[in-house]
This record gives C-alpha cells, sequence and structure tokens, in this order.
C-alpha cells in the first residue's frame, strides 16, 4: 500500500513537471515567431527605396522596349515580361525560343529584379549575376545568357545605365557626403568649368580622412574620365608626404567639411552636361560621390 502510494505520488511530479515543459515550450515558441515577425517586417524595404527601385525598373523596361526593332530577338518583349516580387518591386522575364528569330538553338532569356542583398528572387542559373548598394540594403538580381553574341541585346549596359540613380540615392545614407557646385549654371563652348568640391561629415563620429586633391577625387562624364585641375596651383604632394611616403590626413570631425575649388575641361558643343565625382574612400564598400550639372551654351 506505501508503495503503490508512492508510485502515484511520483508520477503525480513528473505529469506536474510535464505540463509545465509543454507550457514553457508553447510560450517560447510564440515569442520566437513574434519575435521573427517582428525582425522580418523591420527587415523589410521601405516605401521610398521601393518608390526608388520601381522607377528604375520602369525606366530599363522602356529602355528595352525602344530597342525591340533594333534587336530581333526582343519582338515579343511587352506587358507580358513584367511581373512583381514579394517586395512588391517590379521584375523582368522574358524568353523566346523561335531559332528562326534567335539564330541558334538555345532560347534567349534573361530575367532582372531587384531584391535584398541576403535573398535571391530569382532562380540561380548560368548567367546569374548581382550588383549590390549595400547601405540601401537592396540589388540588382538577374540572368541572362553568358555566352551574348555582339549582335545580341545586352542587358548589363541597361542597368549601368540606370543604376546609377541608386546610386546616388544611396549616398543619402553615407556618412560622408560628396557635394559639387558649380559656379555659374551655364557656360559657353570652349570655356573652363569652374566649380567646388565640397567634402562634409554628416555623421555623429569623426572619420579620419585624407586631403581633397586630384590624387583623391575623380570625376566621369559620358563613361569617360573627365579632366580637372586645382584653380589655385597647390603645394606637391612630394613636399606634403610623411616620412612614411603616405599623403598626411586630417581628422573631420561630426559637421564638419573641407572644400576645394577646381577647373574641369571645357565642352566643344551646346548640350546639357551630368558629371560624377568621387572621392576615394572606402566606406561599407562604397564610396562618396555627388553630381555636377550644368549647360553648355554657343
Amino acid at each position: 500500500m506505501v508503495y503503490f502510494i508512492h508510485i502515484m505520488k511520483t508520477q503525480s511530479i513528473f505529469s506536474f513537471t510535464e505540463k509545465h515543459i509543454i507550457a514553457a515550450f508553447v510560450l517560447l515558441s510564440l515569442f520566437l515567431f513574434c519575435l521573427s515577425t517582428s525582425i522580418t517586417q523591420a527587415a523589410d524595404i521601405d516605401d521610398t527605396t521601393k518608390e526608388m527601385c520601381n522607377q528604375v525598373m520602369l525606366n530599363i523596361y522602356y529602355d528595352i522596349v525602344a530597342l525591340r526593332e533594333k534587336y530581333p530577338e526582343l519582338v515579343n518583349f511587352g506587358d507580358e515580361a513584367m511581373h512583381e516580387n514579394k517586395h512588391g518591386l517590379y521584375t523582368l522575364i522574358y524568353k523566346i525560343d523561335d531559332p528562326k528569330v534567335t539564330k541558334q538553338s538555345t532560347p534567349f532569356a534573361f530575367g532582372l529584379t531587384i531584391d535584398r542583398t541576403d535573398e535571391n528572387v530569382l532562380p540561380k542559373q548560368p548567367g546569374s549575376f548581382a550588383f549590390p548598394f549595400s547601405l540601401i540594403d537592396v540589388k540588382f538580381s538577374g540572368y541572362q545568357h553568358p555566352y551574348l553574341r555582339s549582335t545580341q541585346f545586352n542587358l548589363i549596359p541597361l542597368i549601368e545605365k540606370h543604376g546609377i540613380e541608386l546610386a546616388i540615392y544611396q549616398q543619402k545614407k553615407m556618412p560622408l557626403r560628396l557635394y559639387l557646385r558649380s559656379i555659374k549654371e551655364i557656360y559657353k563652348i570652349n570655356e573652363p568649368v569652374e566649380f567646388e568640391v565640397i567634402l562634409k561629415n554628416v555623421g555623429k563620429t569623426h572619420y579620419y580622412v585624407r586631403e581633397l586633391d586630384q590624387k583623391n577625387l575623380y570625376f566621369v562624364y559620358n563613361n569617360r574620365s573627365w579632366g580637372t585641375r586645382p584653380k589655385i596651383k597647390m603645394p606637391s604632394s612630394k613636399g606634403r608626404k610623411k616620412k612614411s611616403g603616405k599623403l598626411p590626413r586630417k581628422t573631420l570631425k561630426s559637421g564638419e567639411s573641407m572644400s576645394l575649388i577646381l577647373k574641369g575641361d571645357s565642352f566643344r558643343k551646346p548640350q546639357d552636361v551630368e558629371i560624377m565625382g568621387v572621392y576615394k574612400m572606402n566606406i561599407n564598400g562604397v564610396t562618396p560621390s555627388g553630381l555636377l550639372n550644368i549647360r553648355v551654351e554657343e
């Protein structure tokens, strides 16, 4: 009898413990689920970035439509190629396998979307590529035939053309900002362009930076290097080098800026000009850059 009562007590103890374990497990599961849901929601692409990304994808779509007459393989490209991924971002998926059009046995196909840097919305396959914009946590993700003929449509130049909008947009997340300000808006043909380069620390911490000079700046116009020179002749870099042989650096405190006035090459015909300037300092894989827009008239 005593033995039976002991057994009953032991079973009751274990039953009580199991119930508590199960209850604790359920509560923990609910907590982790809620936590993962909140993290996922917080990590989603913000609305402003989505709007920018969709505009970039639309611009690429319109450029491809405009090229249909030039490339026979794009003959069927149209609204059917436009989709949306799980983030609500436009996605282009196109394929044509008519040998009479493609002039080859394998189909002509490409895909392009914008997704987060840590995921792949489109399945990886031969010819897959990715071009990240780390500060806004998005990337171009896509694919096309890895061995295109020179006469076939190539998606990459359009990505490079319109991707500059995302590159400039992500500069808003940079703690160091590069501003290019022209002395005037309109220049005459063959007149050198005079402008100011400003590097400003808009972050909360101090940064150790190199001086603004031609060694640490470069400018691009129409995918080519654009020549510049200081308005005022600067001391030779040889005289400014330390014993280590490296150019000196300075601390750019939060809220501070430094500037340099440059003269750039002139232009020989009337046109609207957009020049990109880059300061050679890597911050999380991104360099500070800015745009200079001017007009050239006769």
